[in-house]
């Protein structure tokens, strides 16, 4: 990594933090990669040649495989040394409760000196094998020798032996090739799961099938999915032109004469055409006639889980809607028995705004006309965060499969319709235990036209590869506190989680458990970083917006279309209440604001939105103190965007937009300028060295290198203590002190989120 001058610092982690935009294009090809090689020995089942019968019960078997190295923490080979034992030759051995390929084997020998200061004996460094076998006896003929040392001992305090052998096992034996003692400290046995590379199961996907247009082009794929094996068949969207009765019969047709795996569907925007009925009627015709429980739902399949999600409402032309119960059933849903060595399929319609090709703002996507997007995509894409396994599927735009990295991996499914241009595409997904293989196959003459992959996260090459990408973005910063730099809190910030993951991969004892840790860590670190640059750009952009229109807003028009970066006439806020008309934005971070703007609806000759108005900042949601940056009154300005600049140092978190007067108000875009500071809490908890909680301890925070108190807290009779005093993101100093005890002293770095676990143990 960059070699920058740098602290050990506490890093407290916030996982469910949104990810900026570090995402690229991509269609990599398939990778054989093998999942993170770890010590698949640790804790697992031991045995030895001494059975029950041992002369030291605490230098047991399993204590050769507790990741414990100790000249007084391991196995002690007592048979064949002992009078009043059988004299056979030692052995060793693991269970690891699954066959696995084994890459390479650890041999530790007991560390350190005697007593009497001389070396240990060296019985466990000569004289053995090590087995791999699929029989527990180790019956003749049903091992294979992995490694082995002859009568010259090996030297250093381990010995590793690198495996070429590919194939699988369960059981691990150490065994001695003669009658002597041996104390091994540790055996440690990296390996994979067998089925990191086989096949798991293969499902199919369709999209904008367009019934009855696209009849002819499904009948193929559905049976190209039963020569494929596919467990499932996916429809993401668009099953209908117009969503009326006789197109979903011979949708459901089609379906029913033709053979095919279990069928799922996704509801898309030609699904819910107003001219074919009320909402509720439409949603009503997609239950019924396609047997799907809701609007969104889920299943797991073959062992994997499969999201559906589906617009609640048709209002605002083509755009997805998502409720804040559909968002709450997503993150639950998501967080089902996940695992990051597992993908989880989730599915839309309409793809999220800033992934797939052709989803910007500068493609027209997100606004008024055609593709509206998802209104809700900051909050999906922030939900999504935390799941960096998800393969999140959509259709719609009628283009070329294609794939996006971001949060999560985008993929755009081609269209199965005939017309429009369209590319006549579906998707079979391949599922591996260490990758997932996506393929488009032109449906007419079932030829495979692009192929993506998606590496399983916790393969080495995908931990690296994010280790590789984080250097990167260090390295090819300007570290400081100038204008366009990053600060040294946020180098060293992502330095240590890049340090920490290294570190990981060169361990020999790492859990796959503690990989997912670190790289949830590493990549919010470069989260935090980015964000933390010295830069002023637009911050109100997609942020959660509000208005005086309540829950009553236009559904056509919403607040959220004033802070899309869209300037039309068709995509703007289109206020319904007359009195007290006001828009806000949440910057969700107190920030240093100097800049901003407001454009009028273009080629409008109504002035509303030009004359009395007020923009007011504040620290609180509700407004009920605030301050005017600036105003309007009674004099319409004239230029297509009004703007403020500003020179104060205070920093705000809510802006509004506010009506002095009582005129009717479109306004097409408002934007506000600045750098996002934020201010967070930090809280924690006191314990003594048993672990009970400490009462009455005064917590003191300092500026990171500053004897200056920012501010104070005292824990109660639980050992907790919150210092309210909010502070900057950044680097700061803690420290725990009360009478009978040493003073605790920590490094904190608050990345953008509250810190929650500041805790100390404090010594007498």
């Amino acid at each position: 990594m960059k070699k920058i001058s740098k602290t050990l610092i506490a890093v407290f982690v916030s996982i469910a933090m949104v990810f900026g935009a570090l995402g690229t294009s991509f269609a990599p090809k398939a990778s054989a990669d093998s999942l993170a090689a770890v010590n698949v020995a640790l804790n697992k089942p031991a045995t030895a040649s001494e059975g029950s019968d041992l002369v030291y019960p605490n230098l047991g078997p399993d204590k050769a495989f507790n990741g414990v190295v100790s000249r007084f923490d391991g196995w002690s080979a007592d048979s064949g040394v002992w009078a009043d034992k059988p004299k056979v030759k030692p052995w060793l051995q693991v269970d690891l409760q699954g066959a696995y390929v084994i890459s390479s084997l650890e041999v530790v020998a007991r560390p350190g000196l005697d007593d009497n200061g001389n070396a240990w004996y060296n019985g466990e460094r000569k004289t053995f094998q090590i087995l791999g076998s699929n029989d527990p006896t180790f019956a003749d003929g049903t091992y294979a020798v992995l490694g082995e040392v002859g009568t010259t001992a090996f030297t250093g305090d381990s010995k590793v032996f690198t495996v070429t052998n590919t194939n699988a096992y369960r059981y691990i034996r150490y065994v001695k090739t003669s009658i002597d003692y041996a104390f091994l400290s540790e055996l440690r046995v990296f390996g994979t799961p067998e089925n990191a590379n086989a096949l798991k199961f293969k499902f199919c996907l369709a999209s904008d099938t367009h019934i009855p247009t696209g009849s002819a082009n499904l009948t193929t794929e559905l049976q190209i999915s039963v020569s494929q094996d596919c467990k499932a068949f996916v429809i993401t969207g668009d099953l209908t032109e117009g969503s009326t009765d006789a197109q979903y019969d011979a949708l459901m047709s089609i379906m029913n004469s033709t053979a095919h795996p279990p069928a799922y569907y996704v509801i898309g925007n030609h699904d819910v055409r107003a001219t074919a009925g009320t909402f509720a009627q439409l949603e009503a015709r997609f239950k019924q006639k396609t047997g799907m429980p809701a609007m969104y739902s889920d299943a797991w399949i073959e062992d994997h889980h499969f999201i559906f999600l589906g617009t609640e409402q048709n209002e605002g032309s083509d755009e997805v809607f998502l409720s804040d119960n559909q968002l709450s059933w997503l993150e639950t849903k998501l967080a089902e028995n996940a695992d990051y060595d597992k993908p989880i399929f989730v599915f839309i319609h309409q793809p999220l705004q800033e992934t797939v090709n052709g989803t910007y703002i500068a493609n027209g996507y997100g606004l008024k006309g055609w593709r509206d997007g998802v209104r809700q995509w900051t909050k999906v894409k922030s939900i999504l965060a935390k799941y960096p396994q998800v393969i999140f599927t959509s259709g719609h735009m009628h283009s070329s499969a294609g794939m996006f990295r971001a949060e999560s991996t985008f993929v755009n499914a081609g269209s199965t319709t005939p017309s429009g241009g369209s590319p006549q595409q579906m998707l079979v997904f391949e599922v591996y235990g260490n990758r997932t293989e996506v393929k488009a196959v032109h449906v007419t003459d079932e030829a495979v036209t692009w192929t993506g992959a998606v590496p399983a996260l916790l393969t080495n090459t995908s931990l690296q590869q994010d280790v590789t990408e984080a250097n990167a973005l260090l390295n090819g910063s300007s570290i400081g506190s100038g204008t366009n730099q990053y600060p040294t809190w946020a180098a060293e910030y992502l330095g240590q989680a890049i340090d920490d993951l290294e570190a990981l991969l060169a361990a020999p004892n790492a859990t796959k458990s503690q990989f997912g840790n670190a790289m949830m860590a590493l990549r919010n670190a470069k989260t935090v970083f980015e964000k933390s640059k010295n830069a002023v750009t637009n911050i109100a952009l997609h942020k959660p917006s509000t208005s005086s229109d309540g829950a009553g807003y236009d559904q056509v028009y919403p607040p959220s279309q004033a802070f899309d970066g869209g300037v039309q006439f068709t995509n703007g806020w289109n206020r319904k209440t007359t009195a007290s008309t006001w828009i806000q934005v949440d910057l969700q971070a107190e920030s240093l604001i100097n800049r901003v703007e407001i454009d009028a609806r273009p080629t409008s000759t109504f002035d509303g939105e030009r004359k009395n108005f007020e923009i007011q900042a504040s620290n609180d949601p509700t407004f009920a103190t605030y301050t005017v940056l600036g105003s309007v009154g009674s004099t319409a300005f004239t230029t297509a965007t009004w703007g403020l600049d500003l020179t104060t140092t205070n920093t705000y978190r809510y802006v509004r937009y506010q009506k002095t007067g009582s005129e009717y108000v479109f306004l097409t875009e408002m934007r506000v300028f600045g750098i996002a500071k934020g201010k967070y809490p930090i809280s924690g908890k006191v314990v003594n060295a048993s672990g009970s909680p400490v009462s009455g301890v005064t917590v003191k925070l300092y500026a990171y290198g500053s004897t200056t108190v920012l501010g104070t807290a005292t824990t109660g009779t639980d050992g907790k203590y919150t210092l309210t005093a909010s502070q900057l993101s950044g680097k700061y100093t803690v420290t725990a002190e009360k009478t009978q005890y040493q003073t605790g002293n920590q490094t904190v770095t608050i990345p953008y989120a509250a810190v929650t676990d500041a805790d100390f143990t404090l010594s007498p």
